[in-house]
């Protein structure tokens, strides 16, 4: 079964409609969803695999999209129209060494030992004390093999541990265009040496009776969401710069 049919599946008591904005990928061979596990969170680590996010369409629905290329016509500048911010870099979810393990089937090239122990390993070298993790994957199906797979969580625990939220005085990005998800937005903040574009990963408009309209942007790097192309090992100091 895809993605797309197994999101629908699990979405359908809660009356949601899923719409896709990217490849879904082969089927999957085995998919289990875990004790206690939320519907979202079953549905996010299974795009995980096929290089996808799931968000809202703003009115009750999901998407099932790549990160986009998609630029916004606005831009957030400070001094210009950025009211206030707060930023934070996290290391919680960073490790300096990573190892994925799982099974795949077997078949007549391959040995059972070879099927029973596929791992990939990759180093955080940012992470200075030993700080280890082991990632058991899903069984069969996956793109992404047990290396591909390491490496994306390392270079992807870097990048998601920025988060950065501004307020503007607008809900709109540009003439008739409300600020949106999944967009590239430029962004220009010389305190926090910010000089590059940024994705929109959070929304919120809010309207005031006396202070007026206002949007609540959250944005993290695009490398957050990079699936699967491995980049460039980069120093913690250029994860916001424009270089």
């Amino acid at each position: 079964m895809k993605l797309d049919k197994i999101a629908e599946i699990v979405l359908k008591p809660f009356d949601m409609n899923v719409q896709v904005s990217g490849d879904v990928g082969r089927a999957f061979q085995k998919l289990s969803i875990e004790p206690g596990e939320t519907a979202f969170a079953f549905i996010e680590r299974a795009c995980r695999y096929r290089g996808l996010r799931p968000i809202s369409d703003g009115v009750g629905g999901m998407i099932l999209a790549q990160p986009s290329s998609k630029r916004s016509n606005g831009q957030l500048t400070l001094g210009h129209n950025i009211e206030t911010r707060s930023a934070d870099v996290s290391h919680q979810d960073r490790y300096s060494i990573i190892t994925v393990k799982g099974q795949s089937s077997a078949n007549d090239l391959s040995s059972a030992s070879d099927n029973a122990h596929a791992k990939g390993i990759a180093y955080d070298h940012a992470i200075k004390r030993y700080r280890p993790l082991v990632i058991i994957a899903e069984k069969n199906g996956y793109d992404l093999d047990m290396q591909e797979r390491a490496e994306w969580e390392v270079r992807h625990r870097r990048y998601k541990g920025v988060h950065v939220n501004y307020t503007v005085g607008s809900w709109y990005a540009a003439k008739n265009e409300y600020w949106q998800l999944n967009t590239l937005v430029p962004t220009k903040d010389e305190d926090l040496n910010i000089a590059r574009d940024m994705l929109i990963s959070g929304v919120t408009f809010s309207r005031h009776e006396t202070e007026g309209s206002s949007t609540q942007i959250l944005v993290k790097p695009p490398e957050a969401y990079d699936l699967p192309a491995v980049r460039q090992e980069q120093e913690d100091d250029d994860l916001w710069g424009g270089n």
